[in-house]
């Protein structure tokens, strides 16, 4: 059996943490929109699309993330 899952709440604790997560998903955007995936995706869910500017990323990333830790504390 492998390691225990284990909760970090400080995970978007440093710029750093909050880069990378935009970055990552900045570039799954751009793998999606590679002829390739495009062409079988229907349509991106989260963010979504009206998420336009890496403000509103960020924004919907760390809504998200508290949603996550109040979710797991139940």
């Amino acid at each position: 059996m492998g390691p225990s899952s284990r909760i970090v709440p400080n995970s978007l604790a440093t710029q750093h943490d909050i880069d990378d997560l935009v970055e990552g998903a900045q570039f799954l955007r751009r793998l999606a929109a590679m002829p390739a995936l495009s062409s079988i995706i229907a349509e991106e869910i989260y963010p979504g699309p009206s998420v336009t500017t890496r403000e509103q990323m960020i924004e919907d990333i760390v809504n998200r993330r508290l949603a996550d830790i109040q979710l797991a504390t139940f």
